[in-house]
């Protein structure tokens, strides 16, 4: 659990200064907002709405970041804005990080971009095509996002780069960003969201925000044939007939105990299954083998990913791992090997 207070220049770049909850602050790379920054605690309601974005109301962070044992690093200046919005006779407050994760979709690749300047014009631009001015999105992170059927990327820089207030939005990161801050100006409009969080002393803290769609209430300043009246954040056909909140389970033995967790000697055989076949080399963030004891103990109680414990990240972190194992194969062949491991084990007993 941590909480960005805001961004300082280090080493001639722009970074994020980051409170853990043991009160240590540290440093880290914009890369990182898309996963760190807001607290991570399991989620006890979640609340679909539709809101206007002019109804958010920027306020203090203290009742906020106290909740969760955290603490203002600046006397009398809040340098990441939380905006207060009431809907359903609740009160929620909604972190800025939040609400930008939501908006730079997808978050990972979009947002630490957002915060140079002119990042709209580097990642699509104006062309005509067939005697019609379109908006061309040609960024190379795009070409990833496009295979994920679930994510709609291309429609909300369209609006973004079409739509004044939008505009007005995402350049608004960089120029928070260059007095140190972690803010953004919302855009007119109405939006369906999802609200994630938890409740508080006289509001919900929401953790996570999901964007379903927006609608502009404003129109484009470019006469181009390609904006629509809708911008969806979900690909709605794609959507369409699956039940999202389908829980995910397995058939995962465990030992005498009831507990699910690797031994040495299996982590030694299902290790190298999991590791063969990664698509990049890179270091990861959590260890493997503790993020692997949590999925495995998520899917053989079949409890939620929310409501599954991790000794290493958190619910996302699990359910990322555990789709990209899925995607490369690597997951079936190890908990098949498992399977043949312990159900020797009780063959041998």
């Amino acid at each position: 659990m941590d909480w960005v207070h805001g961004l300082v220049v280090s080493g001639g770049e722009l970074c994020a200064e980051v409170e853990t909850a043991n009160g240590q602050v540290s440093l880290m790379g914009l890369t990182e907002l898309g996963r760190r920054g807001v607290p991570s605690a399991q989620s006890t309601i979640r609340e679909r709405l539709d809101v206007h974005f002019h109804d958010f109301s920027p306020c203090t962070a203290y009742e906020y970041i106290t909740h969760f044992g955290l603490q203002a690093r600046t006397e009398g200046t809040d340098r990441h804005q939380v905006f207060e919005v009431f809907s359903g006779g609740l009160r929620y407050l909604v972190p800025a990080l939040a609400m930008m994760r939501a908006l730079f979709r997808p978050a990972l690749r979009l947002l630490p971009l957002m915060f140079s300047p002119s990042a709209l014009e580097r990642n699509c631009r104006l062309e005509y095509v067939d005697d019609e001015l379109r908006v061309v999105v040609d960024a190379p992170w795009t070409r990833f996002a496009k295979t994920q059927r679930h994510s709609n990327c291309e429609g909300p820089l369209r609006w973004m780069l079409l739509h004044p207030s939008a505009r007005k939005m995402a350049d608004s990161v960089h120029q928070y960003a260059m007095g140190g801050l972690i803010a953004v100006d919302l855009p007119a409009g109405h939006a369906e969201v999802v609200f994630a969080g938890v409740q508080g002393a006289s509001a919900v803290l929401v953790t996570e925000v999901r964007l379903l769609s927006v609608v502009p209430s404003d129109v484009p300043d470019l006469p181009v044939a390609d904006w629509a009246p809708r911008i969806d954040y979900v690909n709605r056909i794609w959507a369409e007939g699956r039940n999202l909140g389908e829980t995910v389970s397995a058939d995962v033995p465990w030992h005498p105990d009831g507990t699910y967790e690797l031994t040495d000697n299996e982590w030694a055989v299902v290790g190298p299954i999991l590791e063969s076949e990664r698509a990049c080399k890179r270091r990861c963030q959590h260890c493997q083998r503790k993020m692997l004891d949590g999925i495995l103990g998520k899917l053989g109680t079949g409890k939620s990913w929310r409501d599954s414990s991790y000794t290493v990240g958190d619910w996302r972190n699990a359910a990322t791992t555990y789709r990209n194992w899925c995607r490369r194969g690597t997951f079936t062949q190890a908990l098949e090997a498992l399977r043949s491991i312990r159900s020797a084990n009780r063959f041998s007993r």
